[in-house]
């Protein structure tokens, strides 16, 4: 019997013995007893005679708990972060039992003394759960600033990007929807409610290859108009030429309207680059020939231009309590990108240390492009133990291109093309809470690409006059159609699991060669509560990585006069298997994760020596792959203004490639911050130490391709915290970092090393300005609307 019906089967089975089991749904609702404000995320403990703790549970939205428990006589203890404790005596609960309306009183004190604590830390088998607390908020201008006091999790200032545990493959969502990521980067953090992270994903995020999920969950509780507006400018204090003075400034505005159940909200951003640095290559071939590339003397030889506006349109509609649509469109790159790059080196040839060539070699390139890209979303509650999601998403691209080699008085390679992308993907999702101890979730997922490229490589030999062109066509579909269930149960109040099995067959068809893969990805996690202050979560996981068109494109491609390339259109994709251990303590501020990755058809870079000054490079699925560490993320508070983070990867890579060798690379990396919160007139500041330059492993060596620094940040709000001025200080300092990107590839008969000079990182300083106006008002339910509230509540705690 095919798996997945042995999977629906079992599920369908447990359903059934379940549901002989007799429980009773004891429900009520918290409020804050100054505001009237409902309390969402609030922790509710059921306790027996016996003072045992029996079950627990979590306020919605709304404020509402509802916890199924056996026939007894129990109480419930109330707590949320900033209030009172307190303990209710429930009685004898034989029946469905509604206990009516609940409100804490603010405990002033102890609000004042949240820093950044482990009370505010839920960890569940899934994800971590961090509440925003006022604390969190001080001092931050938007939620870039929020997530970076989360344990684990690291805000490069200088990249303006998210990281969770150093990993940058990170998706970030607000309210479970998936919406621009500089949108939710950017909101108000007065909005933040709280913020949930799940590492290692499963479903569809898991089957995308994200290595972690940030959703931040808004209050609901906001109506009104926010313009939010920042210009953060690089500038180069001592550059080489005037014009790379500003080497990079980001600009963006957002608007921002909530009307009862509409929620409305457009962005612009313009982004500019324009990078000066030294680069050079040294490449050594067996029989004695070395090439040298360098720049002419010490000046900047390789340069980058970057220029492009983007915007964004889209809106909430909330239907009802259960039910909400959601819209999106971006329009990047308009009007039209334009991305170029230059470089000039003077070539050296050697012999056996006889010198036979010296010339000068130039590239550049240029394109320019417009991609579209829309979505729409649905949430819907079907009932009180059962939620619907499903999105369908449709984006297009267009680019144009152009990039030319010209060895001095020899000959000169023009590319000249046009690629245009379609891609759709839909997915569909159902989580069902059997009882409060089990629950499933179901997906599907659809994708399909479309690529298809027209270009023209023509070689001309420079003073003869003669020349060749070919056109040549490159096309390539893919269709991809996945289905996971996973199985939740929860044993007691210490341990539970999680297992499924994701199906994914996919069918690729490059350029006329059609192949077809079946691919499954078992799911397994199991935690285990040792102690309130001390968690172990053990996992396993795989995800498939797709070819990508340079790898699978057949066209023989000339690099430079000693490097061709060909790509391989029988490319399979590559499956790798991850497994780690989560250890947990002081509520999230202490983790360490040793794990293990590997995989057995890895896709890797190959090649070998062609002739006396050619090399060939391809592209296949290579041997056996591993990937194995440990990180280790430590929080420590100081007193209420201070905080040190501090994040750690330890690593060791291996590919072996039978025949050619075994190659392996061990490196580590870092983010470490020591944080002075603001505070009366006193600005925040931050030293920031980032080593993230280290060693990727490839089939023929390693490259590094990030960057390193040391840095001073400081920050003040003015204007009522409308205003917000940044300056950062990158610090002249080479102790812990390095400051050469650097590739380097090794063969028999073959090495190469290519260099990127980034020492201009020691000469930046970084200005951000940023101004929020917000006039809107929070909206506060009455004493009147409980009734209404309880009609309209339908779902069930967080359990």
């Amino acid at each position: 019997m095919n798996k997945k019906y042995i999977l629906v089967l079992l599920f369908l089975l447990l359903s059934i013995m379940t549901s002989a089991q007799q429980s009773f749904d004891v429900t009520g609702q918290v409020k804050d007893d100054n505001t009237g404000q409902n309390l969402e995320f609030c922790s509710v403990v059921v306790i027996n005679n016996e003072n045992r703790i029996i079950k627990g549970g979590i306020t919605n939205e709304k404020g509402f708990f509802n916890i199924p428990i056996e026939s007894g006589t129990y109480k419930l203890a109330i707590s949320f972060v900033g209030f009172e404790n307190d303990t209710i005596n429930v009685g004898l609960i034989s029946k469905d039992k509604y206990l009516g309306v609940f409100k804490l009183k603010s405990n002033i004190e102890s609000i004042k003394g949240v820093s950044i604590k482990g009370n505010s830390n839920i960890a569940t088998i899934d994800k971590d759960i961090k509440v925003v607390t006022a604390e969190m908020r001080k001092g931050s201008v938007d939620t870039k600033e929020i997530l970076e006091k989360i344990n684990g999790v690291s805000y490069d200032r200088y990249a303006n990007s998210i990281k969770v545990d150093n990993n940058k493959n990170v998706i970030i969502l607000v309210d479970g929807v998936e919406k621009s990521q500089e949108y939710i980067k950017n909101l108000d953090p007065k909005r933040l409610n709280r913020v949930e992270i799940v590492r290692d994903p499963g479903g569809r995020y898991g089957l995308e290859g994200y290595a972690a999920v940030i959703n931040v969950i808004l209050n609901k509780n906001y109506r009104g108009t926010e313009v939010f507006f920042y210009d953060q400018a690089i500038v180069d204090r001592n550059p080489n030429q005037q014009d790379l003075l500003l080497p990079i400034n980001n600009l963006y505005m957002s608007l921002n309207q909530t009307v009862n159940n509409f929620n409305f909200y457009t962005t612009v951003s313009h982004n500019y680059m324009n990078f000066g640095i030294p680069n050079n290559t040294i490449t050594e071939f067996e029989n004695g020939r070395t090439i040298s590339q360098t720049p002419f003397g010490e000046e900047d030889n390789a340069f980058e231009t970057n220029k492009n506006m983007n915007y964004t349109f889209g809106a909430d509609y909330y239907i009802n309590p259960k039910h909400s649509v959601s819209f999106e469109t971006s329009i990047k790159n308009f009007p039209k990108a334009n991305a170029a790059g230059d470089a000039t080196f003077q070539t050296l040839e050697i012999l056996n240390s006889d010198t036979l060539n010296l010339y000068t070699l130039k590239s550049n390139s240029n394109s320019n492009s417009v991609n579209t890209y829309s979505t729409l979303f649905y949430r819907g509650k079907l009932s009180n133990r059962s939620n619907l999601k499903a999105d369908f998403s449709y984006s297009n691209s267009n680019q144009e291109y152009e990039n030319n080699i010209e060895q001095e008085s020899l000959y000169l390679q023009r590319d000249i093309g046009n690629t245009k992308s379609d891609y759709t993907k839909f997915n569909v999702e159902l989580d069902h809470n059997l009882t409060d101890k089990m629950s499933f979730q179901f997906g599907y997922s659809n994708v399909w690409k479309q690529s298809k490229k027209d270009y023209n490589i023509s070689l001309e030999a420079l003073g003869t006059g003669t020349s060749n062109s070919d056109d040549y066509k490159y096309n390539s579909n893919e269709i991809r159609n996945m289905i996971y269930g996973y199985y939740s149960y929860r044993m007691n109040n210490k341990l539970s699991m999680q297992v499924g099995l994701a199906a994914e067959h996919s069918q690729l068809n490059v350029q006329g060669n059609k192949n077809n893969y079946m691919i499954y990805q078992p799911f397994f996690t199991m935690m285990y509560k040792a102690h309130p202050m001390l968690s172990f979560k053990l996992k396993y996981r795989s995800n498939s990585d797709y070819p990508t068109s340079s790898q699978t494109d057949s066209t023989l491609v000339r690099i430079d006069p000693y490097n061709i390339a060909q790509g391989n259109p029988d490319l399979s994709p590559t499956v790798v298997h991850k497994m780690s251990l989560r250890i947990q303590a002081l509520q999230g501020l202490i983790s360490l994760e040793p794990y293990y990755h590997f995989s057995n058809n890895y896709i890797g870079q190959i090649g070998k020596v062609l002739n006396d000054s050619t090399f060939g490079y391809t592209y296949r699925n290579v041997g056996f792959y591993q990937h194995t560490g440990v990180n280790l993320n430590i929080t420590i508070p100081i007193g209420k203004r201070f905080v040190i983070q501090n994040g750690f990867d330890f690593y060791s890579s291996k590919i072996d490639l039978g025949e050619y060798g075994v190659n392996r690379v061990n490196d580590w990396s870092a983010d470490i911050k020591a944080i002075m919160l603001e505070k009366g007139n006193m600005p925040m500041f931050i030293l920031m130490y980032q080593r993230e330059n280290t060693k990727n492993i490839n089939s023929m060596g390693y490259y590094r391709g990030e960057n390193d620094y040391w840095m001073v940040y400081i920050q003040k709000e003015l204007m009522k915290k409308k205003l917000s001025l940044a300056f950062g200080f990158m610090l002249p300092v080479d102790f812990g970092v390095n400051y050469e990107q650097d590739t380097y590839a090794a063969v028999n008969g073959y090495q190469s090393t290519t260099t990127n000079d980034i020492r201009v990182l020691k000469k930046l300083l970084i200005l951000k300005l940023t101004y929020r106006f917000n006039k809107g008002k929070i909206v506060r339910k009455t004493e009147k609307d409980i009734e209404k509230d309880i009609e309209d509540y339908s779902g069930k705690s967080l359990m």
